[in-house]
């Protein structure tokens, strides 16, 4: 039997079939990244559509349970003081945080972020 312990070298067309093969795998990662991202904007902006609505209602719900403890009447805008008098409504009470819209689009980004890149997400 022949000894075997000099290494010979890789044939050309194996090199050039690995070097193909690379570029095809780059490729096709790259392709694949690029769909990912555009799913990851598409799906972003629709969370935050969806969260936004959904943080309306939430709140829509949760002022109309307060106002009724709070003696707030939205409509006719008045609320009643300690003594029953109508008293005019603060700004506070006519708006909703920007805090709030900033934090469900930051949850809006998270999930999309989660969905899109499984591997990269905490």
């Amino acid at each position: 039997m022949k000894d075997k312990s000099t290494k010979q070298p890789w044939p050309r067309s194996a090199k050039i079939t690995v070097w193909v093969l690379g570029v095809v795998l780059a490729l096709s990662f790259v392709w694949h990244m690029s769909f990912r991202i555009v799913a990851y904007d598409y799906l972003c902006n629709l969370e935050r559509e969806l969260s936004g609505y959904k943080v309306i209602e939430d709140y829509s719900k949760f002022d109309a349970e307060n106002d009724v403890k709070l003696g707030i009447n939205r409509k006719e805008g008045y609320m009643l003081g300690a003594n029953g008098e109508k008293l005019d409504i603060p700004f506070e009470f006519l708006e909703i945080s920007p805090d709030v819209f900033t934090a469900a689009q930051w949850e809006s980004e998270r999930k999309a972020f989660k969905f899109c890149f499984p591997l990269l997400s905490e």
